[in-house]
């Protein structure tokens, strides 16, 4: 008896039949050769000695490391797809977070001017937007690991090597994502810091 496997399905037990009871079979036979030189070089000589045997026969030749690029041909497509909607939703976090920071900020331009006016330096106001955009990073994060939880045994089934409860993944994802959504909040900060508290008080 023997086994084999893929990189999806685990070993199981084969036996070897004669092919002679199964002639159906016999009409697919796989030949697996070792060489310790370039597979291609050996295409040559194998159908040439096949041939002188067995004229009839038709034959495919491949290698292994084509087999097995064939084989997870299919992941890894699905893995570059997944990945490029990854970082097309990053993409639209970091331009949200700007916009939405951009516009809370230009609504309390009087509130900010008047801080400033009343003695707040402008370290003060940057932290006073970034906490504000910091709940909110923490808000989208409580939501996204629960949508990754109830979505991971399907990803599972698309995507080889991985599991629901990749802790690795999670922390990269944290570790990328929320410096760069935070960062994006930055511009507005230190746009609302340098506000002139004259010009922002006259404003209504």
């Amino acid at each position: 008896m023997t086994s084999r496997a893929t990189e999806r399905v685990e070993p199981a037990p084969e036996l070897y039949m004669p092919l002679r009871q199964h002639p159906y079979v016999a009409s697919n036979v796989q030949v697996v050769i070792r060489t310790s030189v370039a597979p291609e070089s050996l295409i040559g000589a194998v159908r040439q000695t096949v041939r002188s045997t067995r004229p009839e026969v038709a034959m495919k030749f491949t290698t292994m490391e084509a087999s097995v690029n064939d084989s997870i041909a299919a992941p890894r497509f699905r893995m570059a797809l997944v990945s490029t909607f990854a970082t097309l939703a990053l993409m639209l976090a970091v331009a949200g977070m700007y916009a939405v920071m951009s516009y809370v900020t230009a609504q309390r331009t009087a509130e900010f001017g008047l801080r400033v006016a009343l003695g707040a330096k402008a370290g003060d106001v940057v932290g006073l937007v970034l906490r504000g955009a910091a709940r909110l990073v923490v808000m989208a994060v409580a939501l996204g690991l629960v949508m990754a939880l109830a979505t991971g045994r399907i990803m599972t089934t698309m995507l080889f090597g991985i599991t629901p409860m990749d802790t690795a993944a999670y922390a990269g994802v944290l570790l990328v994502a929320v410096p760069l959504v935070i960062l994006a909040a930055v511009i507005p900060a230190i746009r609302a810091a340098r506000v002139d508290p004259m010009i922002a008080l006259r404003e209504p």
